[in-house]
């Protein structure tokens, strides 16, 4: 009687396989996890910048009307900036540009042009509108009402 200790080659093997396909399993769900929490992250943002230049406006920061407007070019980003009157008003001040994460893009505004949410000193109210973010796992609409409430 022979007692044998250890593995065959075969058993190693099968052993191999089965953790490679494990581990690619394992890559493909965490990718896509990471891209869902990228677009749910960078939509937070979004809103919390909107909400931020709504308080702006509505406390009469400087009696300027402060926005975002968004560039749906290629890298997609945004700007915040008080103004005057609107974007175009020579008195426009820039406060700072936001770029989106490479895997994020905006699908509203439409590709090459831009969005402005412009919200007016003291009332906040602003146009209604909506903006969306897309990435491969899925999109995010935001939207902000003419009273300056922003979901």
């Amino acid at each position: 009687m022979l007692n044998r200790q250890g593995f065959t080659l075969l058993e190693v093997l099968l052993v191999a396989a089965l953790l490679v396909m494990i581990a690619g399993f394992s890559v493909g769900v965490y990718d896509n996890f990471g891209r869902s929490t990228e677009l749910d992250s960078t939509g937070k943002d979004i809103i919390s910048s909107l909400r931020q230049m709504q308080t702006y406006a509505s406390a009469g920061n400087g009696r300027f009307n402060w926005g975002i407007r968004f560039f749906n070019t290629s890298p997609n980003y945004y700007e915040l900036f008080s103004t005057p009157t609107n974007y175009a008003d020579a008195g426009k001040v820039t406060l700072s540009l936001v770029y989106l994460p490479g895997t994020v893009s905006f699908t509203t505004p439409s590709s090459g042009n831009n969005l402005d949410v412009v919200f007016s000193a003291i009332s906040g109210n602003t146009t209604a509108t909506s903006l969306t973010i897309a990435s491969p796992n899925g999109s995010k609409t935001i939207n902000v009402t003419a009273s300056g409430a922003v979901y």
